[in-house]
C-alpha cells in the first residue's frame, strides 16, 4: 500500500513500492515518490539553517536502490527566494560507505538576489539570478566534481545594485585580497555601486579548480562589471 508521512508542514507519498532481500547485499528496492508543500522555513530551522520561506514540490516516478547504488528518474522542485531550484538526475553510490557520493544537477532560474544575500548575509545585492550546476558530484560531504555557470539577468523594474561590503567578498573570491580602495578617497562617499552583469563560469575536476569572470575582454575576465553610469566599480 502507498505510505503517506507528514514532513515539515507537507507531505512525502511513497508509492509502488516493491522489494527484495532488503537486509541482503542483494537488496533491490522500487518505488515512486511525490513530495507536496514541505515547508522550507520549517526545514530550514530543522536543520540549522539559516531561516529561508519557500516551498518543496517533487515528481519522482521511478527510484531504484540495488546494491549500493541508488538511481532515482524525474525532479525536486523548490521555490525559494522568488524564484525556482531545480534538482534532478539524482543518484547516490557507496551508500553504506565513508566515501558515499551524491551526483545531480541543479537549475537555478529567477532567483532573487536580495531575498538571497539577506539571508546568508553575504553583503546586499540587488538583481535576478540564473545558472546551473552540472555533473555536480559531492563525496563525503565535499565538492569532488562539477560544472557550473551563475550570472545575473536584467529585469524590468528591478535594480543592479551591489553593496562595498559584498564587493569586498567578491575581490577576495577573484584576487585573493579586500578590494581595500573602496574604504579611501573619494569611494568613501559610497555605500553601494550600480553592476551591468555579474556572475562567473567554474569547473572542478581532478582537484583542479577553474574560475572565470562572466564576461571576458582580451586576458581580463569580469566577475562584476560595472553600469554605465555612476557610481560604478568592476572586478576583475
Amino acid at each position: 500500500e502507498d505510505i503517506a508521512l507528514p514532513v515539515f508542514g507537507g507531505r512525502v507519498l511513497l508509492k509502488d513500492l516493491l522489494y527484495k532481500d532488503i537486509l541482503s547485499p542483494s537488496r533491490s528496492l522500487r518505488l515512486s515518490i511525490d513530495v507536496d508543500a514541505v515547508d522550507l522555513t520549517e526545514v530550514s530551522v530543522g536543520l540549522g539553517l539559516p531561516k529561508f520561506s519557500g516551498s518543496l514540490t517533487a515528481t519522482i516516478p521511478k527510484v531504484s536502490f540495488t546494491g549500493r547504488s541508488l538511481l532515482t528518474e524525474g525532479e525536486v522542485d523548490m521555490e525559494l527566494f522568488g524564484g525556482e531550484m531545480r534538482v534532478k538526475e539524482i543518484s547516490i553510490h557507496n551508500i553504506f560507505s565513508p566515501v558515499a557520493s551524491l551526483k545531480s544537477t541543479i537549475e537555478l532560474r529567477e532567483i532573487d538576489l536580495g531575498r538571497l544575500t539577506h539571508t546568508f548575509e553575504l553583503g546586499h545585492m540587488s538583481g535576478i539570478l540564473q545558472g546551473y550546476f552540472k555533473d555536480l558530484v559531492i563525496t563525503q560531504g565535499e565538492p569532488e566534481s562539477l560544472d557550473a555557470q551563475i550570472e545575473t539577468v536584467k529585469r524590468r523594474g528591478v535594480s543592479q545594485r551591489i553593496s562595498v561590503e559584498a564587493l569586498e567578498k567578491i575581490s577576495i573570491l577573484g584576487t585573493g585580497v579586500s578590494a581595500s580602495i573602496l574604504s579611501s578617497g573619494i569611494y568613501r562617499l559610497f555605500k553601494e555601486y550600480r553592476y551591468a552583469k555579474m556572475g562567473f563560469k567554474c569547473s572542478l575536476k581532478n582537484d583542479k579548480f577553474v574560475l572565470i569572470g562572466i564576461e571576458v575582454e582580451g586576458n581580463k575576465g569580469y566577475l562584476v562589471k560595472g553600469g554605465l553610469l555612476p557610481p560604478k566599480v568592476n572586478v576583475i
